[in-house]
């Protein structure tokens, strides 16, 4: 049987133990979104052309994925991961190339609400 975690909702951050440089990043189910940027990243095809090379340069195991905050509201999720965007300014020492956050999932659900 297949070794399962549990949809949850958060704030993640992919963490680089070399130079300690990091992609923040939210979901509402963060598990499934890690396994989703791990394999675009072994494919040599992740949107985040610095998150790429760093992982190529550096190698996979030179990476940690890290839960920043549970959201127990998925509503909420883009006002947390903004609240972590700007204390963690990874657009300046990292991987993300927008100071915004933005989160495809919470917006269709607000639109559904």
């Amino acid at each position: 049987m297949e070794n399962v975690l549990p949809k949850q909702a958060g704030v993640y951050a992919i963490w680089n133990l070399v130079n300690s440089k990091m992609y923040i990043g939210s979901s509402v189910n963060m598990f499934e979104r890690l396994r989703f940027h791990r394999k675009l990243l072994r494919r040599q095809a992740h949107f985040s052309p610095h998150l790429q090379a760093a992982w190529n340069m550096y190698g996979e195991e030179q990476f940690v994925a890290d839960v920043v905050e549970l959201v127990y509201f998925p509503s909420n999720l883009v006002y947390v991961e903004q609240y972590w965007i700007n204390a963690l300014r990874p657009w300046k020492n990292g991987y993300n190339s927008r100071i915004i956050a933005t989160n495809n999932a919470v917006i269709k659900l607000k639109i559904s609400e």
